[in-house]
């Protein structure tokens, strides 16, 4: 009898031992050893640059940004510097610009093979204005500065590459807005291989 009782306090003891170990779960953040940790950056650097970083599946699909008020004494110039480190290839980052808020902003994407595309954002949908397209104007690859910069007079928008003017339209949805901001789009879970491959674009805003 007291040998069963002592078996049933070992089983106990193990069960309660496991079941404590299901709550709290082990191993810090829950990536094997070889993985790196999981973590979102959006913060300058010394280098200058601000960094939008993440390697974290929670994001997968997003679009991460980074708003500010407009620095430049000209308020219809809107110009950053952008690079990307790593990532997908096709999927776009660059500048919010014009933008009164988050929700309403116009948007130009870039890509690092080349592409651009142009959107706006009226109380947090989204409409196309200029779909994806190559520019002869953007240089290629990742760790590659590009200039990115858009004027506006009125209702015109004009967009250069480097210097180059690559593009034009008019639209009067979104009239006085002075914010610029960052944005990166992350890519789905097929595009982007989290936590081995972070997604991470650097950039600051110029002053012309």
């Amino acid at each position: 009898m007291k040998k069963d009782s002592w078996r049933m306090s070992v089983m106990l003891a193990v069960f309660c031992l496991a079941y404590a170990l299901v709550l709290t779960g082990c191993g810090g953040s829950g990536s094997p050893a070889n993985q790196p940790p999981i973590e979102t950056i959006r913060a300058w650097g010394s280098d200058g640059f601000f960094q939008i970083r993440t390697n974290d599946p929670r994001y997968h699909g997003w679009t991460l940004w980074h708003f500010f008020a407009n620095a430049n004494q000209n308020p219809d110039i809107f110009e950053i510097d952008v690079k990307k480190m790593s990532g997908a290839q096709s999927r776009g980052f660059g500048m919010s610009f014009g933008a009164e808020d988050p929700y309403n902003t116009y948007a130009l994407h870039i890509n690092v093979l080349g592409d651009f595309a142009i959107a706006r954002r009226l109380s947090g949908t989204y409409s196309t204005i200029q779909a994806w397209m190559p520019s002869n104007w953007l240089y290629t690859g990742f760790g590659v500065l590009n200039t990115i910069r858009v004027t506006r007079s009125g209702s015109t928008f004009r967009v250069y590459f480097n210097g180059q003017n690559a593009a034009e339209f008019t639209d009067s949805y979104i009239t006085g807005g002075n914010m610029i901001g960052f944005r990166v789009s992350i890519g789905t879970s097929d595009q982007v291989f989290f936590p081995n491959t972070p997604v991470d674009v650097r950039f600051r805003q110029t002053s012309p």
